[in-house]
């Protein structure tokens, strides 16, 4: 309560004031660091690091539920909750250190006969290993084999690389069989031979297949 007074110092007036002390916000000196793999939202992601003036916790904020590529450049919300209550809470912003996800990519074997041109080239991943909407179109996979269409009968592996940016593969080579070719298909060829048998001529009708 406030009381005014006037030159004789009589009471004037009576005022009541109420005063509210604010928290004070803590400095924040560096900040946090938050890092995750691709596939993960930044809510689950992992926080480390940052520093402030007082003591406190890091963590990020619960509906920061984007799923951010490798080198996103979109920053977050991180904040910072004192334990000291004489401080507010403070928040900051930062951007995800974001690494691929590993990934097994297992090469379909196929198999051919020689002197045919060699088949289409697949493969296949582990059931739900890719993430959200992804396709197989976004590993980047480019598949090759040594084997041509002349190539001897043998096994030839085929290999994969692949250039994706938000997944590590690796790779189960698959192979590619090369079989004997099948031999071609004989004609038949009819002939009749003559021969005499004392005073008897006999006909001989002979089937032969050709090589």
């Amino acid at each position: 309560t406030i009381v005014a007074y006037d030159k004789a110092w009589n009471q004037s007036q009576e005022v009541t004031v109420t005063f509210t002390t604010l928290k004070t916000l803590p400095v924040v000196t560096e900040n946090p660091v938050i890092t995750g793999i691709y596939g993960e939202a930044v809510k689950d992601m992992m926080v480390s690091g940052g520093m402030a003036e007082t003591a406190g916790t890091w963590s990020i904020a619960a509906d920061e539920t984007d799923i951010p590529e490798v080198g996103t450049q979109k920053s977050y919300t991180v904040v910072f909750t004192p334990e000291d209550d004489a401080y507010e809470t403070v928040s900051v912003e930062v951007v995800p250190v974001v690494e691929k996800k590993t990934i097994m990519v297992i090469v379909d074997d196929v198999t051919k006969k020689f002197g045919e041109d060699n088949p289409g080239l697949s493969f296949t991943v582990p059931e739900d290993s890719l993430v959200g909407n992804d396709t197989t179109e976004d590993l980047a996979v480019a598949l090759s084999t040594m084997a041509t269409k002349t190539s001897s009968v043998g096994e030839y592996a085929i290999t994969a690389v692949s250039n994706a940016a938000n997944y590590d593969v690796s790779v189960i080579e698959g192979l590619l069989i090369v079989e004997k070719a099948d031999a071609p298909k004989a004609d038949t060829i009819s002939k009749s031979f003559i021969y005499s048998l004392g005073s008897e001529e006999k006909t001989i009708h002979v089937d032969l297949d050709a090589l």
